[in-house]
């Protein structure tokens, strides 16, 4: 009994040995054969960087490939729908039909455009910097809402998608539209008509100046600057050219007839200085000068005789005279008056009324 399971062993070991080994001489037939047989060509994957993604089909068509879109992604380089990469990459060998894997550009990444309106130039400056843009071009135009200095619009507009390092261009606000006033023509009147007219124009004298025609009557308005039909802003100022005796003397520099003169002059030195003179009446407050003069230089105000008036002086910022003007006493009600640094001014300015035939005081002849 033990031979004949030893020898049923050794034939089932026999077969199993036998089954493999043709197992092995089939497969290897079969390899054979496929090596032999296979004709399948092979194809070299094409560069395909940069390309635009129709070409790129056209492409793996014509060379019997497969092609799959693995990605998108942006690129600052490669623009939209072109091969930003591709896997495997050019020059590999492949059967036909096998697929390329390619990775396509989205562009460059944009933003919106901020909305800026109503904000002012300053706030939308910073807020272009922080979303990496830069502001452009600035132009003005008149808004009856919203405040001078405040965009109104942008250009590109608010929400539409920009590249970084786009330059928006800024519409801001001038503020509403000036009431413009047309010059009237001052020809021919005394100081009181003028004034009178100015007045009603919401205008006023910023310069009176002197000259001398022996033909024409005397303390009249000669010239105009601007000329009759000029358009103005609201309390700007006008310049008037009044004819005066050369005779006169003191009293006829700047004095016409019912006018008050207040002048004050700088102190002799070489440094430019910033004055800025206002005057209240007739119920309003106004600048007669603000302007920047050369030592020695001169400020005058013409006053009419019949208004009281308020005027304040400051040089550099700093008040040096300060004054109310009476019509029934000869001369101001000083309330202020030194210097920058608490010295007294020389001379200090003056104030006194038009006569045609005055005597100077002993104060008054002392002024240069």
């Amino acid at each position: 009994m033990m031979k004949k399971a030893a020898n049923i062993k050794k034939i089932a070991a026999g077969i199993l040995g036998l089954t493999f080994f043709c197992s092995l001489m089939v497969l290897g037939a079969y390899f054979s054969l496929s090596l032999l047989f296979d004709r399948t060509p092979e194809i070299i994957v094409p560069d395909l960087m940069g390309k635009d993604i129709v070409d790129v089909l056209e492409r793996m068509e014509a060379d019997r490939l497969g092609l799959r879109v693995a990605g998108f992604e942006f690129s600052p380089a490669i623009a939209h729908n072109h091969v930003i990469r591709q896997e495997p990459l050019p020059g590999h060998a492949l059967k036909a039909g096998r697929e390329v894997r390619v990775f396509l550009s989205r562009g460059l990444q944009k933003f919106e455009i901020p909305d800026a309106r109503g904000l002012r130039r300053e706030e939308v400056i910073r807020l272009l910097e922080n979303r990496n843009f830069q502001a452009g071009y600035l132009s003005f135009i008149y808004h009856e809402s919203i405040p001078a200095g405040h965009v109104v619009a942008s250009d590109p507009k608010a929400g539409f998608p920009a590249k970084t390092g786009t330059a928006v261009h800024l519409l801001l606000s001038s503020g509403k539209r000036p009431v413009l006033i047309r010059m009237p023509d001052l020809g021919g009147m005394n100081a009181d008509e003028m004034l009178d007219i100015l007045k009603k124009r919401q205008l006023h004298v910023k310069r009176i100046k002197g000259v001398h025609l022996p033909d024409m009557p005397l303390n009249r308005v000669m010239d105009q600057n601007p000329v009759p039909g000029s358009l103005l802003r609201a309390h700007e100022g006008v310049s008037v050219f009044m004819n005066r005796k050369p005779e006169q003397g003191r009293e006829a520099e700047g004095i016409v007839s019912g006018m008050r003169l207040v002048r004050y002059r700088l102190p002799h030195t070489l440094i430019r200085s910033h004055i800025r003179g206002s005057m209240t009446a007739w119920g309003m407050t106004f600048d007669f000068v603000d302007d920047v003069f050369e030592g020695n230089s001169e400020v005058r105000l013409l006053i009419p005789g019949t208004s009281e008036a308020h005027v304040r002086i400051e040089e550099n910022g700093f008040p040096v005279y300060e004054a109310t003007l009476d019509p029934f006493r000869f001369r101001a009600d000083v309330l202020y008056e030194g210097g920058r640094y608490g010295l007294p001014l020389l001379p200090a300015p003056f104030l006194y009324p038009y006569t045609d035939h005055a005597t100077p005081s002993p104060d008054e002849s002392s002024m240069p």
